[in-house]
């Protein structure tokens, strides 16, 4: 008897006994084969993406980072009156 898939012996109208047990849909699906290559674990690499690796800066998206050129002070108030 397992406790994590119960079995009960029931009664019907009729009085016959039937056994209810494993529920079709109940269990989880198996988890996909692990990514592996020889004996190296795939797992976490992340060599095979463009940017992910410690020396990729300036590549992919943001290789072109330009400065701003208009910049304005935000907090200037001399044009409010009574400020």
């Amino acid at each position: 008897m397992n406790p994590l898939n119960p079995t009960y012996t029931i009664r019907d109208q009729d009085n016959n006994l039937f056994e209810i047990g494993e529920i079709k849909g109940n269990k989880p699906n198996i988890l996909p084969p692990e990514r592996r290559r020889g004996d190296i674990s795939l797992a976490l690499k992340t060599q095979d993406i463009l940017g992910a690796t410690s020396d990729s800066k300036g590549l992919g998206v943001f290789a072109e980072s330009h400065k701003r050129k208009d910049i304005r002070s935000m907090n200037k108030t001399d044009d409010i009156d009574g400020a």
